[in-house]
């Protein structure tokens, strides 16, 4: 690729949604199934209709994102905490989103993911990946299993495997909050963030960098998210994200 950086690109951010942007699903007898963990943990829980129904109910605004989450999570009670490494090695990253990574990375960008899941996944991601940050939920496990609440936020910190306990990130909004958190330990602007989503839990952190003059774009996003975001891109591939980033 042709170098076309700017030299201060280091003190820019770049904080992705994880499922469905950096993650495209789950591979199934060599077949990628666009999912998501509260899918899948609601499948092995013999919930998946439950799950499916507050879905329902969260996209048609009769339930707040809150109850959708601590609903949900709620139907796991019980399940062996094993059951969430099974899950792991059968996820698939998006083609090219660790070449892209690695191409961001040497370049100074700063990497993070800010997600409404959990943290067995995007703390996995997030090494794999190399991205600096990963903000999600940890799920609270008595006696080997799931009890079926989140017990707190946190951000972890990739280079030093450490944790910070944030509040859980749960509410319409608890992702810009998140992102408040990252923009203060960088000391940067959110004019200096781009911010990648899909799904409604992505429309306030995008609406937020982009009141903010930062760049919000949706990526294979529902219509909700495609609305209010800078530029919408449907792809396969995440390295045509380069292009766009070149021109920030």
């Amino acid at each position: 690729m042709k170098e076309r950086y700017k030299k201060h690109d280091k003190n820019k951010m770049i904080c992705f949604d994880l499922e469905g942007v950096l993650v495209s699903g789950l591979e199934k007898e060599g077949v990628v199934i666009r999912t998501n963990s509260y899918t899948l943990l609601s499948k092995f829980s013999g919930k998946e209709s439950e799950n499916q129904r507050l879905l329902e109910q969260f996209l048609k605004d009769k339930i707040s994102q809150e109850k959708y989450v601590l609903n949900s999570v709620a139907l796991w009670k019980g399940l062996p905490v094993e059951k969430l490494n099974e899950i792991i090695p059968y996820l698939r990253f998006t083609t090219n989103a660790k070449l892209v990574c690695d191409y961001l990375s040497q370049h100074g960008y700063n990497l993070s993911t800010i997600s409404n899941g959990f943290s067995f996944i995007t703390n996995s991601v997030a090494t794999t990946l190399g991205l600096k940050y990963a903000v999600s939920n940890k799920l609270e496990v008595k006696n080997k299993k799931l009890t079926g609440r989140i017990e707190y936020g946190l951000i972890f910190k990739n280079e030093k495997k450490e944790i910070e306990k944030i509040n859980p990130l749960i509410k319409s909004g608890s992702k810009v909050y998140a992102l408040k958190l990252l923009l203060k330990k960088e000391e940067l602007n959110p004019s200096n963030v781009i911010v990648f989503g899909d799904y409604p839990n992505d429309i306030e952190i995008m609406r937020f960098v982009k009141d903010s003059h930062g760049v919000g774009i949706a990526f294979n996003a529902v219509e909700q998210v495609k609305k209010i975001a800078s530029l919408s891109i449907d792809s396969n591939d995440l390295k045509i994200i380069l292009e766009y980033i070149k021109q920030w």
